[in-house]
């Protein structure tokens, strides 16, 4: 029996595929983040945070975060002993919904912070993930075929067409 591994239906498969994995990779690879929680008092510019907000902090800062805001993600930029500046790259809203913003600047004071979370990259799950897409590239790779014979296995000969054996 022989399949043809070329053509409209071999490349929407192929894309089919890819897409697949890319996605699948973009999934995974989003659990390599966690986040710990750390004192107001050791953040540093540059740092990427989560901010919980406290219920007052919540209606002291609906006019420049929108409201039912519960938190911010964004990078610091500036502590004192009053506020804490970020660039929000997220606002996180009470309904679970999240909403990305473009790194505008917002100054929390310390009274509408309930907690600080730190991003960190976990270099244990990254490490099995990476494992994890070269097998599964290798497994793609064994199963259709990468060694240049196609999918019949065999190599074609001078003038045929690809898929003809």
């Amino acid at each position: 029996m022989t399949h043809a591994s070329y053509g409209p239906n071999a490349v929407t498969s192929w894309r089919r595929r890819t897409g697949a994995l890319a996605l699948a990779t973009l999934t995974v690879a989003s659990g390599c983040h966690s986040y710990t929680v750390m004192p107001v008092t050791e953040l540093t510019p540059g740092t990427s945070v989560r901010v919980e907000l406290t219920d007052r902090g919540r209606l002291d800062l609906a006019a420049v975060l929108g409201p039912r805001a519960r938190g911010v993600d964004g990078r610091v930029t500036q502590r004192t002993d009053s506020a804490v500046v970020l660039n929000v790259e997220m606002v996180l809203r009470e309904n679970g919904v999240e909403e990305g913003w473009l790194g505008e600047p917002v100054t929390l004071p310390q009274s509408a912070i309930a907690q600080v979370q730190r991003e960190q990259v976990s270099g244990a799950r990254s490490g099995l993930i990476a494992g994890g897409l070269v097998a599964a590239v290798a497994l793609v790779a064994v199963a259709f075929g990468s060694d240049g014979k196609g999918a019949t296995g065999q190599r074609p000969g001078p003038g045929e067409p690809p898929g003809s054996k």
